[in-house]
């Protein structure tokens, strides 16, 4: 990257950071009532969060990694102490092309250290990714959801397997394929029964989404195929954990991209709940 984009990027991040930094003290307004406060508090921290990433991303596009790991560690605390756990999975990603691009900079072998650190923050990034899609209702957002996440899956393949990590470019795949289990729920709850309605994130329920009760009676009438063509999207839970068996002794049973899985849902506690709640079932 060359002097002059990382001087404009570096002002378009100051400036940012400077306009960011006017609102926080925001928090310091006490005669707030405390509904009020408490939102004051956690946009506090959601600036913070921001501004300690767009930090870290600019140390980190000057290779000053060492910088960028703290200013990191900071956003990911900011976002904790505002429950905003959602977040962290992008903050995963950064920390992912980091380690990257300290792998082009140093010896081999911290540089095959350091990538296969960044493919794990990669796949666990995507992993998060590919669930909370299952927190969107609204379609359109659902369709960007998808497109971002498969984004993520075709750098992370290819990552996976410019490393050479066969494994892992196999689970990936199996995963895109089992992208989610179609069926006829409530749209409010785009997930059914089996997954906590409390994993919705509210912000991201559209008003006036429809519910099935809502259908036209003579759509019901018709049955499931013009119940589904009636609607936006069809609709999507989650897809099961698939699992297949090893050589090791005693049948032991691996988990696609199971390691993965368990680091995505130490970043979200709302995604662990839905990790946890869909069956296990046989990968093939």
């Amino acid at each position: 990257m060359s002097d002059e984009s990382l001087s404009t990027r570096a002002r378009a991040r100051v400036a940012t950071i400077v306009g960011l930094l006017e609102h926080v003290t925001d928090i310091l307004d006490l005669r707030t009532d405390d509904e009020n406060r408490r939102e004051q508090i956690i946009l506090a921290h959601w600036r913070i969060a921001v501004v300690s990433a767009e930090l870290g991303q600019s140390s980190r596009d000057r290779e000053h990694f060492v910088a960028s790991d703290r200013h990191f560690d900071d956003t990911l605390a900011a976002l904790r102490d505002a429950q905003l756990y959602d977040y962290q999975p992008l903050v995963q990603w950064s920390r992912a092309v980091r380690f990257l691009r300290e792998s082009a900079v140093v010896d081999e072998p911290l540089a095959q250290q350091q990538s296969k650190h960044a493919l794990d923050l990669a796949v666990s990034s995507y992993v998060a990714a590919h669930h909370q899609r299952f927190q969107v209702a609204d379609p359109d957002l659902c369709a960007w959801w998808d497109a971002y996440a498969d984004q993520r899956l075709a750098w992370t393949l290819s990552l996976a397997h410019g490393l050479g990590d066969h494994v892992v470019v196999a689970e990936l795949v199996e995963y895109g394929i089992n992208a989610g289990v179609h069926s006829i729920v409530d749209q409010t709850n785009p997930v059914g029964d089996d997954v906590p309605a409390q994993l919705y994130h509210p912000r991201r329920i559209a008003p006036g989404v429809a519910s099935s009760a809502d259908v036209d009676h003579r759509t019901a009438e018709l049955g499931t195929g013009a119940r589904l063509l009636n609607s936006s999207r069809l609709a999507l839970q989650p897809p099961p954990a698939l699992s297949y068996p090893t050589e090791a002794p005693g049948g032991e049973r691996r988990v696609v991209l199971g390691r993965h899985r368990q680091m995505a849902a130490d970043l979200d506690p709302d995604l662990r709940s839905l990790l946890d709640a869909v069956p296990d079932v046989d990968a093939w």
